[in-house]
């Protein structure tokens, strides 16, 4: 069994009503094979009451000088934390070559890891951040020791975001300050024993 294209299953008025790229998810060399219906999203949570705006840049998390708590370990089965590919993907760095080979682009990669080390030196990222795998495991940190800023995903931000009304939702900080969230969807699929309408043999789906 394999997975069937869905184009012909999901009607212009229905892609309508997503949001903006959600379909590209879906999608492999641009045809549709899954179907997004669950997005839990990766962002920034800051506390307004102890930084007037949220930092939305490198730069403007240095001059917040505000102690800010994120995932430093991997999510199991990965070898990199989410937040820093992101960063380094968001930075201009690539992850294959024009060939499809593996590929490190060393600017994109020293700048966001000079962004780190500068926030070790200040204090802002503490060596606790490499025992954590995700925003669960220092939520009660951050909500107990009033920490100005967090990265959270948005099932857990949601909730507990009653508990913590001076508690709002940001973009990622970037090199640059253009937005950036990571996202992980849940999709529904059409599997098929028909060969002419599999998907590419090259792409495998994550539930």
């Amino acid at each position: 069994m394999a997975g069937q294209t869905l184009d012909e299953w999901a009607p212009d008025d229905l892609r309508a009503t997503l949001l903006p790229n959600t379909l590209n998810i879906g999608e492999i060399n641009r045809v549709l094979y899954g179907l997004p219906f669950l997005l839990e999203v990766q962002h920034l949570a800051y506390r307004a009451d102890a930084v007037e705006e949220a930092p939305t840049s490198f730069e403007s998390v240095q001059a917040a000088e505000a102690r800010f708590l994120m995932p430093g370990l991997p999510r199991a089965g990965q070898r990199v934390n989410d937040v820093l590919l992101a960063q380094y993907v968001q930075t201009g760095g690539r992850l294959v070559d024009a060939d499809g080979n593996p590929a490190l682009d060393e600017d994109a990669l020293t700048d966001v890891l000079r962004y780190y080390e500068a926030g070790v030196r200040s204090g802002l990222f503490s060596a606790e951040l490499v025992t954590y795998d995700s925003a669960d495991a220092y939520w009660g940190v951050f909500s107990q020791e009033n920490i100005p800023l967090a990265v959270v995903n948005s099932t857990t931000f949601l909730r507990n975001r009653r508990n913590l009304p001076s508690v709002a939702p940001a973009f990622l900080p970037t090199a640059d300050g253009n937005a950036l969230v990571i996202a992980d969807a849940w999709l529904w699929v059409l599997v098929t024993p028909n060969a002419e309408n599999r998907m590419p043999p090259c792409a495998s789906w994550n539930g």
